[in-house]
Protein backbone atom coordinates (compact mmCIF):
# COMPACT_ATOMS: atom_id res chain seq x y z
CA UNK A 1 0.00 0.00 0.00
CA UNK A 2 1.20 3.43 -0.68
CA UNK A 3 1.18 6.61 1.24
CA UNK A 4 -1.58 7.80 -0.89
CA UNK A 5 -3.54 5.05 -0.63
CA UNK A 6 -3.53 4.53 2.74
CA UNK A 7 -4.63 8.24 3.46
CA UNK A 8 -7.75 7.29 0.99
CA UNK A 9 -8.82 4.50 3.08
CA UNK A 10 -8.56 6.61 6.13
CA UNK A 11 -10.60 8.96 4.48
CA UNK A 12 -12.92 6.51 3.85
CA UNK A 13 -13.12 5.01 7.21
CA UNK A 14 -13.76 8.65 8.80
CA UNK A 15 -16.54 9.71 6.42
CA UNK A 16 -18.50 6.79 7.87
CA UNK A 17 -18.59 8.68 11.32
CA UNK A 18 -18.73 11.81 9.69
CA UNK A 19 -14.89 12.85 10.27
CA UNK A 20 -12.70 13.96 7.86
CA UNK A 21 -9.48 12.01 6.99
CA UNK A 22 -7.26 14.96 7.54
CA UNK A 23 -8.11 15.01 10.82
CA UNK A 24 -6.92 11.47 11.34
CA UNK A 25 -3.04 11.40 12.40
CA UNK A 26 -0.64 8.70 11.09
CA UNK A 27 2.18 6.97 12.85
CA UNK A 28 4.24 5.26 10.48
CA UNK A 29 5.70 2.27 12.41
CA UNK A 30 9.56 1.89 10.95
CA UNK A 31 11.22 -0.08 13.75
CA UNK A 32 13.44 -2.47 11.97
CA UNK A 33 13.08 -1.00 8.72
CA UNK A 34 15.67 0.96 6.58
CA UNK A 35 16.35 4.79 6.02
CA UNK A 36 15.95 4.38 2.57
CA UNK A 37 12.56 3.13 2.96
CA UNK A 38 11.45 5.81 5.56
CA UNK A 39 13.05 8.33 2.90
CA UNK A 40 11.28 7.34 0.60
CA UNK A 41 7.69 7.34 2.95
CA UNK A 42 8.47 10.83 3.76
CA UNK A 43 8.69 11.92 -0.02
CA UNK A 44 5.26 10.30 0.03
CA UNK A 45 4.49 12.31 3.08
CA UNK A 46 5.14 10.93 6.11
CA UNK A 47 5.06 13.20 9.12
CA UNK A 48 5.28 11.15 11.86
CA UNK A 49 7.71 8.06 12.50
CA UNK A 50 6.92 5.53 15.20
CA UNK A 51 10.20 3.61 16.79
CA UNK A 52 9.90 1.39 19.71
CA UNK A 53 13.98 0.54 19.60
CA UNK A 54 15.56 3.31 21.31
CA UNK A 55 19.38 2.39 20.24
CA UNK A 56 18.25 1.99 16.37
CA UNK A 57 16.11 5.27 16.44
CA UNK A 58 18.56 7.40 17.30
CA UNK A 59 20.56 6.38 14.44
CA UNK A 60 17.96 7.38 12.24
CA UNK A 61 16.35 10.36 13.68
CA UNK A 62 18.78 12.84 12.59
CA UNK A 63 18.38 11.76 9.03
CA UNK A 64 14.93 13.32 9.06
CA UNK A 65 15.08 16.79 10.72
CA UNK A 66 11.31 17.57 8.66
CA UNK A 67 9.78 14.78 10.51
CA UNK A 68 8.47 14.33 14.11
CA UNK A 69 8.97 10.97 16.01
CA UNK A 70 7.21 9.45 18.33
CA UNK A 71 7.99 6.30 21.24
CA UNK A 72 5.54 3.61 20.61
CA UNK A 73 6.92 0.16 22.63
CA UNK A 74 7.97 -0.36 26.31
CA UNK A 75 10.24 2.11 28.07
CA UNK A 76 12.53 0.55 30.28
CA UNK A 77 13.78 3.62 32.76
CA UNK A 78 17.71 3.48 32.03
CA UNK A 79 16.16 5.07 27.97
CA UNK A 80 14.03 7.42 29.48
CA UNK A 81 16.59 10.47 29.28
CA UNK A 82 17.65 9.17 25.92
CA UNK A 83 13.66 9.39 24.69
CA UNK A 84 12.82 12.77 25.91
CA UNK A 85 15.82 14.39 24.51
CA UNK A 86 15.27 13.03 21.00
CA UNK A 87 11.18 12.09 21.02
CA UNK A 88 8.78 14.50 20.43
CA UNK A 89 5.94 11.81 21.98
CA UNK A 90 5.83 9.02 24.11
CA UNK A 91 2.93 7.24 23.59
CA UNK A 92 3.51 4.10 26.08
CA UNK A 93 3.72 5.39 29.52
CA UNK A 94 1.44 3.35 31.93
CA UNK A 95 2.77 3.99 35.34
CA UNK A 96 3.22 6.85 37.57
CA UNK A 97 7.08 6.03 38.47
CA UNK A 98 7.89 6.34 34.49
CA UNK A 99 5.85 9.34 33.99
CA UNK A 100 8.09 10.70 36.99
CA UNK A 101 11.01 9.69 35.44
CA UNK A 102 10.15 11.40 32.04
CA UNK A 103 8.71 14.77 34.23
CA UNK A 104 12.41 15.14 35.56
CA UNK A 105 14.04 14.31 32.50
CA UNK A 106 12.02 17.04 30.78
CA UNK A 107 12.57 19.67 33.28
CA UNK A 108 16.30 18.75 32.93
CA UNK A 109 16.31 19.20 29.56
CA UNK A 110 14.00 22.48 29.63
CA UNK A 111 10.99 21.06 27.62
CA UNK A 112 7.14 19.84 28.01
CA UNK A 113 7.49 16.51 27.15
CA UNK A 114 4.67 15.14 25.30
CA UNK A 115 3.27 11.66 26.40
CA UNK A 116 -0.05 9.60 26.08
CA UNK A 117 -1.53 6.68 28.69
CA UNK A 118 -0.96 3.22 27.07
CA UNK A 119 -4.50 1.45 28.29
CA UNK A 120 -4.44 -2.27 28.48
CA UNK A 121 -8.04 -2.73 27.33
CA UNK A 122 -8.20 -6.67 26.87
CA UNK A 123 -6.04 -7.19 30.14
CA UNK A 124 -3.70 -9.20 28.32
CA UNK A 125 -0.68 -10.16 30.93
CA UNK A 126 1.89 -9.93 28.02
CA UNK A 127 0.47 -6.81 26.90
CA UNK A 128 2.60 -3.01 28.67
CA UNK A 129 -0.25 -0.80 29.30
CA UNK A 130 -2.74 0.18 32.35
CA UNK A 131 -5.67 -1.48 33.14
CA UNK A 132 -9.10 0.71 32.76
CA UNK A 133 -10.12 0.04 36.25
CA UNK A 134 -6.90 2.23 37.03
CA UNK A 135 -6.43 4.73 34.09
CA UNK A 136 -8.47 7.44 36.26
CA UNK A 137 -5.52 7.68 39.58
CA UNK A 138 -3.11 7.43 37.35
CA UNK A 139 -4.18 9.96 34.76
CA UNK A 140 -4.75 12.32 37.59
CA UNK A 141 -1.19 12.30 38.70
CA UNK A 142 -0.19 12.26 35.40
CA UNK A 143 -1.69 15.97 34.35
CA UNK A 144 -0.42 17.32 37.75
CA UNK A 145 3.35 17.08 36.88
CA UNK A 146 5.03 20.05 35.46
CA UNK A 147 6.85 18.89 32.49
CA UNK A 148 4.67 16.59 31.03
CA UNK A 149 1.63 17.43 28.36
CA UNK A 150 -0.40 14.71 28.45
CA UNK A 151 -1.75 14.53 24.99
CA UNK A 152 -3.48 11.32 24.74
CA UNK A 153 -4.83 7.45 25.27
CA UNK A 154 -2.81 4.71 23.43
CA UNK A 155 -4.15 1.14 23.36
CA UNK A 156 -2.70 -2.06 21.60
CA UNK A 157 -5.25 -4.46 20.63
CA UNK A 158 -5.36 -8.12 20.80
CA UNK A 159 -3.93 -9.91 17.32
CA UNK A 160 -6.74 -11.53 15.43
CA UNK A 161 -7.02 -12.70 12.11
CA UNK A 162 -10.54 -10.91 11.19
CA UNK A 163 -9.63 -7.21 12.34
CA UNK A 164 -12.98 -6.85 13.36
CA UNK A 165 -12.75 -8.72 16.29
CA UNK A 166 -11.15 -5.81 17.49
CA UNK A 167 -14.51 -3.49 16.77
CA UNK A 168 -15.52 -3.80 20.13
CA UNK A 169 -12.84 -2.88 22.10
CA UNK A 170 -12.21 -0.41 19.80
CA UNK A 171 -15.69 1.16 20.43
CA UNK A 172 -15.28 0.87 24.67
CA UNK A 173 -12.20 2.36 24.39
CA UNK A 174 -13.51 5.46 22.18
CA UNK A 175 -16.14 5.82 25.44
CA UNK A 176 -13.19 5.73 27.55
CA UNK A 177 -11.41 8.63 25.85
CA UNK A 178 -14.62 10.67 25.97
CA UNK A 179 -14.57 11.04 29.55
CA UNK A 180 -11.13 12.93 29.49
CA UNK A 181 -10.47 15.95 27.81
CA UNK A 182 -7.47 15.02 25.53
CA UNK A 183 -6.61 15.83 21.86
CA UNK A 184 -5.60 11.93 20.88
CA UNK A 185 -6.78 8.55 21.25
CA UNK A 186 -3.99 6.17 19.35
CA UNK A 187 -5.41 2.95 18.03
CA UNK A 188 -5.90 0.76 14.93
CA UNK A 189 -2.92 -0.65 12.94
CA UNK A 190 -2.09 -2.21 9.67
CA UNK A 191 -4.73 -5.34 10.04
CA UNK A 192 -7.37 -2.87 12.30
CA UNK A 193 -6.84 0.66 11.09
CA UNK A 194 -9.97 1.02 9.38
CA UNK A 195 -12.36 -0.24 11.91
CA UNK A 196 -10.54 1.53 14.73
CA UNK A 197 -11.23 4.82 12.34
CA UNK A 198 -14.54 3.99 11.93
CA UNK A 199 -14.86 3.24 15.68
CA UNK A 200 -13.51 6.45 16.81
CA UNK A 201 -9.83 6.63 16.47
CA UNK A 202 -8.04 9.87 15.45
CA UNK A 203 -4.45 8.33 15.38
CA UNK A 204 -3.35 5.36 13.92
CA UNK A 205 -0.11 3.03 13.58
CA UNK A 206 0.19 1.56 10.49
CA UNK A 207 4.05 -0.62 9.62
CA UNK A 208 3.99 -3.62 7.71
CA UNK A 209 1.11 -2.32 5.14
CA UNK A 210 2.50 0.91 4.16
CA UNK A 211 6.89 -1.20 4.14
CA UNK A 212 5.28 -4.25 2.41
CA UNK A 213 4.96 -2.91 -1.36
Amino acid sequence: MTFTELKERIDNSARKRGAKGEDISIVTVSKGRSVEAMLKLAEEGAEIFGESRLQEALLKIPRFPAQNFHFIGRLQSNKIKEAVKHFEMIQSVDNLDAAQLINSSANRFGKIQKVMIQVNISGEKQKGGILKEYLSDLYKSVVKLPNISLEGLMMIPPYFDDPEENRLLFREMFKIYKSYTLPYLSMGMSGDFESAVEEGANMVRVGSALFEN
